[in-house]
């Protein structure tokens, strides 16, 4: 009587686990059915996932794939795996539902026909009601994502390797890297306070280098694809926003761009080295461009008092030494030209909201 009281009692644990194992995946298994339903109802396109897993505090989701609407058999995204950390007890005493929410190898498709247009249909938001709404998300993070450009039969990953890490709370933090566009690789981060916003961004490009050859030729404006245009680019940008300014003209900024070796299939070196600064702020706009075209000098000063009417615009340019041969061979290819130019302009721009004036001089030697 005890064996048999004992095999019944290990059948009911052999039952007992068999039922709780299918109860398992039978929800996951709605809960699949049921997500890949709403999400192409939402989408209006078709919306597949491998599976999901629905645990206490956690959400594991697998294999996710958005169709594009209008192409047969063409993925606009796809995502390999999201884990989604909750929290109910910090969602009810603060509105932070999330804990954690981490994307692993994201990508985003975007495809143009043989002529360049652009054939990916993406969805639109809806717009709601005003109200500052809290983030319901303590952290995020994003691995090795990226973005595939498709052009008629051919593919190229734009973005490689984008990597964002991002925590909110008193203050929003978001740090991210880009490790490979354009051969290069681009560096960001923000910290603003969550109420005011008020804080400051940074973003740096280094190694980038743009050459037409490396793009499917109708993506190009004919004018850039036509010249061969090759360079190298870096960059610097820094802004600041202010709290409770929402005008991006009035958050301070100081960018610097370094372009080199530009050139040209028709004209070669057009320059070594050209700088860029731009500094905004209250007072207005101040441009400074140092470069060394056709084997010269040349210096460019913008400078503007306002952003908005009434305005002064101050211009200053000073080109010295250049040699314009390579430009007149190229239109008169049958005469060896050989030309140096020096020029000095000024000029003033005043608008006061309803009539431009315009006052310039200029002194050139050729």
């Amino acid at each position: 009587m005890r064996k048999r009281s004992r095999r019944y009692l290990l059948w009911l644990c052999y039952a007992g686990f068999a039922f709780a194992f299918l109860a398992l995946v039978s929800r996951n298994y709605v809960s699949r059915i049921a997500a890949e339903r709403i999400g192409s109802s939402v989408l209006s396109t078709s919306v597949t996932i491998q599976a999901i897993y629905l645990g206490w505090g956690t959400i594991q989701v697998r294999g996710i794939t958005v169709m594009e609407p209008n192409i047969d058999d063409a993925p606009q995204v796809q995502v390999d795996y999201v884990d989604v950390t909750t929290s109910v007890i910090a969602g009810l005493s603060s509105g932070v539902w999330v804990e954690r929410l981490f994307v692993s190898d994201p990508q985003l498709h975007v495809r143009f026909d043989d002529e360049g247009t652009l054939q990916s249909v993406f969805p639109t938001s809806q717009g709601s009601g005003g109200g500052d709404a809290k983030i319901p998300l303590a952290s995020l993070l994003v691995q090795r994502a990226r973005l595939i450009v498709h052009h008629g039969d051919r593919e190229f990953a734009a973005i490689d390797g984008a990597n964002l890490v991002a925590k909110f709370a008193d203050k929003i933090d978001i740090r991210g890297r880009v490790d490979q566009v354009m051969n290069g690789n681009v560096a960001f981060q923000t910290l603003v306070d969550a109420t005011t916003f008020a804080g400051d961004s940074l973003v740096q490009v280094d190694g980038c280098r743009f050459d037409v050859e490396s793009f499917p030729g109708n993506l190009m404006p004919s004018v850039i694809r036509d010249q061969g245009v090759g360079c190298d680019i870096a960059a610097r940008i820094k802004v600041h926003h202010p709290a409770g300014v929402t005008d991006p003209r009035l958050h301070p900024a100081q960018i610097r761009v370094l372009i080199e070796n530009l050139a040209s299939s028709d004209f070669g070196n057009v320059f070594d080295r050209m700088a860029v600064t731009v500094q905004t702020n209250d007072d207005g706009l101040a441009v400074a461009v140092d470069a060394d075209p056709l084997s010269g000098q040349a210096a460019l000063r913008l400078t503007s008092d306002s952003f908005s009417p009434p305005l002064q615009v101050d211009v200053a340019g000073d080109v010295r030494g250049c040699n314009l041969g390579p430009i007149l061979n190229r239109f008169v290819p049958d005469v060896d030209a050989n030309a140096t130019i020096s020029l000095t302009t000024r000029s003033q721009i005043n608008w006061d909201g309803e009539i431009v004036s315009f006052h310039n001089t200029v002194h050139s030697v050729a």
